[in-house]
C-alpha cells in the first residue's frame, strides 16, 4: 500500500523551508513500514535507499527520517529530529480528525490524497497521483464527491482542467445531487464554468431539493456566473422544489444585479413559491429596499400576498422597514381590511415601530378600522408613545 506523506508544516531543521510539500512516499511491507526518503542535515530531502524507520541510527547518521505509525487509519505526528509536522491525509483535507462514516469503496489513502490536492490547488502532486496509475480519477469519498468536485468548487482552474483531460465525468453528482458545475456556481468561478461547459457540462441536474446551477448562482449573487450560465442554456425559470424560483432566491438575498439580469432575461416578476409567497413579499420581508424598487418598476403586484393574507406592505410594516413602506406607499397599496383579518396599521402597531404608525398615518391609514376580532390598533399596544400618535387627529397629510 503506497502512502504519501507531505510536510504541511516545518518550524526547525532542514525542511523548515517546506510547506505542503510531498516528499515521496512509504511503503507498508510485511516486516513494518519503510520510508523512501532520508536527508543529511542541511539538505533538502532526497530520494534515497529505503531504509527501515530506526530513530537513534539515523540521528548518529544525521539523516532525517520520519517517524509514522501504520494502522488502518495514520496518524499525524511530529518529528523529533527536523520538528515538522508530518501528516497523511485522509478525508480530503481533514487531517485524521473525525471518524468516518461509512466508506465508498474507492475511498482509499491515495483517494483522499487526491481529494486533499484539489481542494489545495496543489496541481503537480494532483499530476503524480493521477499518473500514477494507482487511483481512479472519479475516485468518490463517502458522500459520493469527486476531486473535480472538490476543485470546482475551490477555484482552482489548472487542476479541473487537469482532471478533465484525465477523463473525469464532468456529469456526476453527489449524494445531494450537486455536480461539479452546481458548486462552481454556487462560488462564482466564472472561468470554471465556463471550461465545464466547454468539456459538455449540464445544468439540468438537481439537487436533492429541487436546485440547480442557476438557483447556486443567484442564491450567492454570483452575476458574471449567471451570465455565462443563460448563456449556454441554463433556464432561467429554475426552481426548488417547494417552488422557490431563481428570482425569489436573488430577492430573498439582496443581489439587485442578479434580480436585474434575471428580469431582463424573462424571469416572472410575481411567480410566487408554493406557499403563495412572492418575490416582492420576502424582499419586503428582508428590508431589501432596492430590490422591492426593481420589482415595483418592473410590474411586480403590490397586493400579491401569501396564503396567509399578509401583503409585502403588511410585513414591512410589521418589520419596520421604513424605506421600503415608503416605496410601495408609492404604489398605492391597500390600507384597508386584508384578507388575513387585518390591516397594515395593525401589523405596524404589533411591531412597536412609531415611525412605521407615523407614516402610514400620514398616508391615510384609519386609526378607527378594527381587525377580524374587533380589535382597534391601540388594542394592540401599551406604548403611550404609540397610543397618543393614533389617538391624535391628522390635518393635512401631517401627524
Amino acid at each position: 500500500m503506497l502512502i504519501l506523506l507531505v510536510v504541511e508544516q516545518a518550524t526547525e531543521g532542514p525542511w523548515s523551508n517546506l510547506k505542503s510539500q510531498v516528499i515521496r512516499g512509504m511503503e507498508e511491507k510485511q516486516d513494518g513500514p519503510y520510508l523512501n526518503v532520508c536527508s543529511e542535515q542541511g539538505k533538502e530531502p532526497q530520494a534515497g535507499t529505503t531504509n527501515r524507520f530506526e530513530p537513534e541510527a539515523d540521528k548518529e547518521a544525521g539523516r532525517v527520517a520520519a517517524p509514522i505509525r501504520v494502522t488502518r487509519y495514520l496518524t499525524a505526528v511530529n518529528t523529533s529530529s527536523a520538528k515538522a509536522s508530518v501528516s497523511v491525509f485522509e478525508l480530503y483535507g481533514r487531517i485524521l480528525s473525525r471518524k468516518p462514516r461509512e466508506r465508498d469503496e474507492k475511498e482509499t489513502p491515495l483517494a483522499n490524497a487526491v481529494f486533499w490536492a484539489a481542494r489545495k490547488g496543489n496541481l503537480a502532486l494532483l499530476q503524480l497521483l493521477l499518473n500514477s496509475g494507482r487511483v481512479d480519477v472519479d475516485c468518490k469519498d463517502g458522500y459520493g464527491t469527486t476531486a473535480l468536485m472538490v476543485a470546482s468548487y475551490s477555484g482552482h482552474y489548472e487542476c479541473v482542467h487537469e482532471l478533465i483531460m484525465q477523463g473525469a465525468d464532468i456529469n456526476l453528482q453527489r449524494e445531494t445531487g450537486s455536480t461539479a458545475l452546481f458548486l462552481a456556481s454556487q462560488q462564482g468561478h466564472n472561468n470554471i464554468i465556463k471550461l465545464l461547459f466547454q468539456f459538455g457540462a449540464s445544468s439540468e441536474f438537481r439537487t436533492e431539493n429541487g436546485g440547480t446551477a442557476v438557483c447556486a448562482a443567484c442564491q450567492h449573487g454570483h452575476g458574471e456566473a449567471l451570465a455565462t450560465l443563460l448563456k449556454n442554456g441554463a433556464n432561467v425559470h429554475d426552481q426548488l422544489s417547494d417552488g422557490a424560483t431563481a428570482l425569489f432566491l436573488a430577492c430573498q438575498e439582496g443581489h439587485v444585479d442578479v434580480t436585474r439580469t434575471l428580469l431582463a432575461s424573462g424571469a416572472k416578476v410575481n411567480q410566487p413559491r408554493e406557499d403563495g409567497t412572492a418575490p416582492l413579499w420576502i424582499a419586503a420581508q428582508m428590508g431589501h429596499t432596492e430590490i422591492v424598487k426593481v420589482l415595483l418598476l418592473r410590474g411586480a403586484d403590490r397586493e400579491a400576498h401569501r396564503k396567509d393574507g399578509s401583503t409585502a406592505l403588511f410585513k414591512a410594516a410589521h418589520k419596520g422597514h421604513l424605506s421600503v413602506m415608503e416605496e410601495l406607499l408609492k404604489f398605492s397599496p391597500s390600507l384597508g381590511l386584508l384578507q388575513n383579518g387585518s390591516t397594515v396599521l395593525h401589523a405596524a402597531v404589533m411591531g412597536g415601530s412609531l415611525k412605521a404608525v407615523s407614516l402610514l398615518l400620514k398616508a391615510n391609514a384609519d386609526p378607527a378600522l378594527r381587525n377580524q376580532n374587533m380589535e382597534l390598533a391601540e388594542d394592540l399596544t401599551k406604548s403611550e408613545r404609540i397610543l397618543r400618535l393614533l389617538r391624535r387627529p391628522v390635518l393635512n397629510g401631517e401627524g
